[in-house]
């Protein structure tokens, strides 16, 4: 569902494996599931991601999301 409302939204995507590294340099991170919805990561351990929170594309994904699950 997540991957096709990515999708939908025109948003680049790629399925790959990562490290904690990768994350920690990432402009911006979520985490994803039933309960966490759209979740965005603002830091990891004590390294801030990004400016410390949710970047624009997280936030369009999340709305998104949350529009999606909520509307059935």
């Amino acid at each position: 569902m997540l991957v096709e409302l990515i999708q939908k939204l025109n948003i680049p995507l790629q399925e790959a494996n990562s490290t904690l590294d990768d994350y920690r340099s990432a402009d911006e991170v979520f985490l994803a599931g039933t309960t966490t919805e759209a979740m965005p990561v603002v830091a990891i351990d004590d390294t801030q991601i990004g400016g410390g929170e949710p970047g624009p594309v997280t936030r369009r994904i999340r709305e998104a999301f949350v529009s999606s699950v909520r509307s059935g």
